[in-house]
């Protein structure tokens, strides 16, 4: 049974009606990129070359040679989702390239079941598939093999050998597709991955540590030095510090206290106005503190001056 060829113009009486009011249900061949117009050209041949193996396989069925079981797994295999001369090419450039492990075939498959790809990349997958046809020495063998008649026993070795190979569905041949316009890895690349597999990660948190480091302002080497000098510095006491603190209160006139458990920590000598007009006042004030309650109280008397000889 030959296999029929999708044909975009191809339309329902309700879709001709429909664009004849401009109006158009499916995009149009002529609209669409030039990869899309390549990968239906691609198609339609393709489905060309299986219908006419279709028929030599047909006309093969008359011939002595390979048994029933053998040409009825002929007919299956034919019945599987062929491929583009570009994905067989591919899968040439592909056996030549380094095998990977089962834990890669894994990891391989964990991606395929990651998100899907946008329309952007899929078109670049379809330009890229498109690239690099087969040569003309490859076409000319085809040509060759097609013309041969009957198989030799080791070809239906192969038949059968190949029959008992599990096929691919569609969506396994579009992975091939896909992966086959990826970058292929060296032994030293596979290895580097095996590698880097095995380390540790970090978790969210360290990630987020090292984003909050990263974020941080650094410090000169003089800084570093200012640093290593200060720590290397002999700290005061709580009662030294204290006391500067009380001698940075004083004024330039020597007070003291000869009261046991009392100091003074603060003193003022301030100029007032007497009762009468011209009459002065020197108000002597103190701050007394108690050092067993550490509270502290003002103290003041007011002594009346003189009036001397004026300059």
């Amino acid at each position: 049974m030959a296999v029929n060829k999708p044909d975009w113009t191809t339309k329902t009486q309700q879709q001709a009606e429909n664009e004849a009011k401009g109006v158009f249900d499916n995009p149009r061949l002529e609209d669409e990129s030039p990869a899309i117009k390549a990968l239906y050209t691609s198609i339609r041949e393709a489905i060309d070359k299986t219908n006419l193996h279709i028929g030599y396989i047909a006309n093969e069925q008359s011939k002595t040679g390979i048994t029933n079981a053998q040409r009825d797994a002929i007919i299956s295999n034919t019945a599987k989702v062929g491929i583009t001369n570009s994905q067989a090419a591919a899968i040439v450039n592909n056996t030549k390239k380094t095998g990977i492990t089962i834990e890669q075939a894994n990891a391989i498959s964990t991606n395929s079941a990651k998100t899907g790809i946008t329309n952007t990349q899929r078109d670049a997958i379809i330009t890229n598939t498109a690239k690099e046809g087969i040569t003309t020495s490859q076409k000319n063998a085809i040509s060759v093999n097609t013309a041969k008649e009957g198989i030799t026993t080791a070809q239906k070795n192969a038949i059968s050998a190949n029959t008992a190979k599990t096929g691919i569905t569609t969506s396994q041949a579009n992975a091939i597709v896909a992966n086959t316009a990826k970058t292929g890895i060296t032994t030293t690349q596979a290895n580097a991955i095996t590698a880097n597999t095995a380390k540790t990660g970090i978790t969210t948190s360290q990630a987020n540590a090292i984003t909050a480091n990263t974020a941080k302002v650094g410090i000169t080497s003089e800084q570093i030095k200012a640093i290593s000098v200060n720590t290397a510095k002999v700290g005061i006491t709580t009662e030294q510090a204290r006391a500067i603190t009380i001698n940075s209160r004083k004024t330039g006139l020597q007070v003291a206290s000869e009261v046991k458990g009392f100091e003074i920590v603060d003193s003022i000598f301030l100029l007032t106005p007497g009762r009468n007009l011209g009459e002065f006042s020197l108000r002597i004030q103190v701050m007394v503190e108690s050092r067993e309650s550490g509270k502290s109280q003002a103290h003041y008397i007011d002594l009346p001056l003189q009036q001397g000889k004026g300059k």
